[in-house]
C-alpha cells in the first residue's frame, strides 16, 4: 500500500501558502488506519487538496461531494435534523467519509473496506474538527445582478 504521506497533492492550483497547512492534513490522516486517499474542497465545488487521487477524480469526487453535502442539508432541514456531522458511503471495495473541514469546506476520505468504520470515523472527524480553522473557504463575493 502506498504512504500517503510522500503523496503530492494533484491539485495544482492551490495557492502555495496553503500547501504546508495541506500536507499537515494529509499527514494526520494518513495516521488514521485504512485511509486510501482525501479530497478537501469549498462547498461551491472546487477542488483545494486531494491526496491519493488523480485531479480528474478529484473533480469527480468533488462534485459528488459537494451534492451529496447539499443532499444531506436539505434532508435535515425536512426532518429538523440541524447540521449534518457527516455521511459515509459504503461499498463493497471502499467506504467514503465526507464531513466538515473548517468554514464552507468539506472533507472527503476514502477508506479500505476492511477499515473499522467507527474507529476511522472518529479520527477523521476529530481530525477534521482539530484543522478546521485552517481548512476553511472564505465566501465568495455575491455576483450583482444582470
Amino acid at each position: 500500500m502506498t504512504d500517503l504521506t510522500t503523496l503530492a497533492n494533484s491539485v495544482q492550483d492551490t495557492d502555495p501558502a496553503d500547501a504546508g497547512t495541506y500536507d499537515m492534513l494529509r499527514n494526520a490522516l494518513a495516521a488514521v488506519p485504512g485511509v486510501r486517499g482525501l479530497v478537501l474542497l469549498s462547498n461551491d465545488g472546487i477542488p483545494k487538496a486531494a491526496f491519493g487521487v488523480e485531479l480528474d477524480d478529484a473533480q469527480r469526487i468533488t462534485a459528488a461531494c459537494s451534492g451529496m453535502a447539499s443532499l444531506a442539508d436539505h434532508l435535515s432541514n425536512g426532518v429538523g435534523g440541524g447540521p449534518v456531522l457527516h455521511t459515509v458511503v459504503s461499498m463493497r471495495q471502499r467506504s467514503i467519509v465526507v464531513t466538515s473541514c473548517g468554514r464552507n469546506s468539506t472533507l472527503c476520505v476514502a477508506l479500505d473496506s476492511t477499515t473499522p468504520i467507527g474507529l476511522a470515523m472518529m479520527e477523521i472527524t476529530r481530525t477534521a474538527r482539530a484543522y478546521a480553522e485552517q481548512m476553511g473557504t472564505r465566501s465568495r463575493p455575491d455576483l450583482p445582478a444582470r
